[in-house]
């Protein structure tokens, strides 16, 4: 029987700030990468950093997530909304960049 410490308000909300720089991050050095990659016409190898890339969108998405959940349960609502925002940034950049290819 062990013990296990649910982690504290604070702790979820670090992980889930932590998420989305790390998610961000992932998604624009392995979109860089992947488009220097597809371009370079050297043969494959492109898939590799669309992986990441989406691997990168669900750390994002679990940060919003994480951001929500914090602040609709009112648990460091300066962290949680900081998540928020930072989460929302590549998730802004996407639809923008979306609907720029569209026109």
């Amino acid at each position: 029987m062990g013990l296990f410490v649910a982690p504290s308000g604070t702790t979820r909300a670090l992980l889930g700030l932590a998420a989305a720089i790390g998610g961000a991050m992932l998604m624009a050095w392995s979109f860089v990468t992947g488009i220097g990659v597809a371009l370079n016409g050297g043969g494959t190898g492109a898939v590799g950093w669309g992986f990441l890339f989406f691997l990168g969108l669900v750390l994002v998405v679990a940060a919003l997530t994480f951001g929500i959940v914090g602040m609709v349960r009112g648990q460091s609502r300066l962290l949680a909304l900081l998540t928020i925002v930072v989460a929302a940034i590549p998730l802004v950049i996407i639809v923008v960049v979306w609907v720029a290819a569209q026109s």
